[in-house]
C-alpha cells in the first residue's frame, strides 16, 4: 500500500511539473527554449500500460505512465544530467552501470573487464581448440572457392592498457596477460591465416605519443589500427601474388576535436559536462596515387564495430579495394568508400558469394563469446541463417 501510494504521489508530482508546459504552449516557437538536448543511449519508453483494474492494482499503469510522461517535463534531460553529474563528481559512479571509471578517467565497459579479469587458460583450452578449428574450417571453405581468407584479432581496451583498471576492482586472473598469446598459438597450430592486431598497438602509441584508445571511447583509434592495416594489405598482396592494394605512409597530427567515436562512452554518461579527455591523433595519407591502378579487388568482412577503422583505412589506400562488411553477420551491411561509410539496414549475404577476400574480425575482449563466427561457419556449410539476433 505504501509503495502504491508513493507511486501515485510521484505521478501527481510529474503532472504538476508537466501541465505548466502545456499552458505555455509546448508547440509554440517560444517553447523551444524549454527543450533540452536529447539524452544519449536512452531508449524511447513505450506507451503506458492499458488502464485496467489489474494494472492499477499492481502499479504497472502508474509506473509506465510516469516513465512515458517523464521525458516531456521541461528540463527533464537537464535534470537527469544534473543528477548524473552529482554522482559522477562525488562518487565516480556513472549512471549506466555497465560503464566503469578507471584510473586517469579512462572509461571501460564492465563486460570487457569481466572477461579480462577471469581469463583462465587451462579451463579454456578445449574452447580455444574448438574455436581455432572452426576458423580453419571457415578458411578451408573460403579458399576452396578460390577466395583469400584472413582472420583479424582486434584489441580490447582493458587488455592493452590494464594499468587503467578501476581502483580496487577484483581481478583475480593469473592468465590475463598470456591469454591472447595462447589464443594466437592455437591459430598457428591450426594453420589459420591471421593478423594479430593486438601486437603493435601500444608500440604505435609510444612512437607517436598518443594513447591507443580514447579516454572516453570503446574503440581503438585509426592510428593504432594502422600497423594491422598494413599487415592485412601485405597478407592480401602475398596471397594474390601481386600488389593489388597499395600500402601507404601516413602523416600524424593532433586531432582538432574529439569525434563521436572518441566519446561514445562519455556520451552515454549523460553529464552536464563531459569528463576531461586526452588528445587523440588524426592521420592522413601521404603516399601519392600511382599513375595506373590495378582493377580493384573486393573485400567482404564479417565482424563487429572494431572493423570500422580497418574498413576506413582500406578504403583510403591509393589504389583502394571495394570494401563491405556484414556487421556481426546479421545486423546490417556497411560499405566503405574513400573514408566514407554508408549503411544498408539489412545484411546482404550475396556479397559472400564472390568476393576476392573474406576477412573475419573478432575483438579480443569478447573472444569465445561472439556469435558471428559460428553463424558464418554454419552458413558456409549448411546455408542456414540465424533465426534471431546473435547478441
Amino acid at each position: 500500500m505504501t509503495e502504491r501510494l508513493s507511486k501515485w504521489l510521484m505521478l501527481v508530482a510529474l503532472f504538476a511539473l508537466w501541465l505548466p508546459a502545456l499552458s505555455l504552449g509546448w508547440n509554440s516557437i517560444s517553447a523551444q527554449k524549454w527543450r533540452s538536448k536529447p539524452l544519449m543511449g536512452v531508449q524511447l519508453t513505450p506507451a503506458p500500460a492499458s488502464l485496467e483494474f489489474k494494472h492499477l492494482i499492481d502499479g504497472s499503469f502508474q509506473r509506465s505512465l510516469g516513465q512515458f510522461i517523464g521525458p516531456s517535463i521541461p528540463y527533464y534531460a537537464d535534470a537527469v544530467r544534473m543528477h548524473n553529474q552529482v554522482f559522477y563528481e562525488a562518487l565516480r559512479l556513472p549512471t549506466p552501470r555497465n560503464i566503469l571509471v578507471g584510473k586517469d578517467g579512462y572509461l571501460h565497459h564492465s563486460a570487457y573487464i569481466q572477461a579480462y579479469c577471469h581469463r583462465d587458460i587451462e579451463r579454456s583450452t578445449e574452447e580455444l581448440r574448438t574455436w581455432a578449428r572452426m576458423l580453419r574450417e571457415i578458411q578451408d571453405k573460403i579458399e576452396s572457392r578460390g577466395q583469400t581468407f584472413i582472420y583479424v584479432l582486434t584489441p580490447s581496451k582493458i587488455e592493452q592498457i590494464p594499468e587503467t583498471l578501476p581502483a580496487g576492482y577484483p581481478c583475480p586472473s593469473k592468465d590475463r596477460q598470456q591469454f591472447l598469446a595462447t589464443a594466437v598459438t592455437h591459430l598457428r597450430d591450426q594453420g589459420v591465416k591471421h593478423v594479430d592486431a593486438t601486437a603493435g598497438v601500444n608500440e604505435t602509441g609510444r612512437k607517436y605519443g598518443y594513447d591507443p584508445f580514447p579516454t572516453g571511447g570503446i574503440h581503438w583509434t585509426d592510428l593504432s589500427a594502422y600497423p594491422a592495416l598494413l599487415e592485412i594489405i601485405h597478407a592480401i598482396n602475398t596471397s594474390k601474388g601481386a600488389r593489388v592494394i597499395e600500402p601507404y605512409e601516413i602523416a600524424v597530427s593532433k586531432a582538432q576535436r574529439l569525434t563521436d567515436t572518441d566519446q561514445d562512452f562519455a556520451n552515454l554518461l549523460n553529464l552536464l559536462w563531459k569528463p576531461k579527455a586526452r588528445s587523440t591523433a588524426q592521420i592522413s595519407v601521404t603516399t601519392p596515387v600511382p599513375a595506373r591502378c590495378p582493377e580493384p579487388i573486393s573485400i567482404v568482412a564479417v565482424g563487429g564495430s572494431f572493423f570500422t577503422s580497418l574498413g576506413d583505412g582500406l578504403s583510403k589506400a591509393p589504389c583502394p579495394p571495394r570494401v563491405s562488411q556484414l556487421s556481426y553477420f546479421v545486423v546490417e551491411t556497411r560499405h566503405f568508400k574513400g573514408g566514407q561509410l554508408s549503411v544498408d539496414q539489412r545484411p546482404d549475404y550475396d556479397l559472400l558469394k564472390s568476393p576476392d577476400v573474406v576477412l573475419v574480425e573478432e575483438n579480443a575482449g569478447i573472444l569465445l563469446a561472439t556469435g558471428h563466427v559460428p553463424a558464418l561457419h554454419r552458413y558456409l556449410y549448411t546455408g542456414e541463417l540465424p533465426k534471431r539476433a546473435l547478441y
